[in-house]
């Protein structure tokens, strides 16, 4: 069986997933600042 790569006007228009909605509830608190502590993002 052959496998095709999908072209990046198929991964343009393919839906994206909305981070905040994953976050919302589905990580402790901690977790979220210690992420955002190693990425270096300080405006929480």
């Amino acid at each position: 069986m052959e496998t095709l790569a999908p072209d990046r006007d198929l991964i343009r228009q393919a839906p994206k997933v909305v981070l905040h909605d994953h976050l919302d509830g589905g990580l402790r608190p901690t977790t979220v600042v210690e992420l955002a502590d190693l990425t270096g993002y300080r405006d929480l």
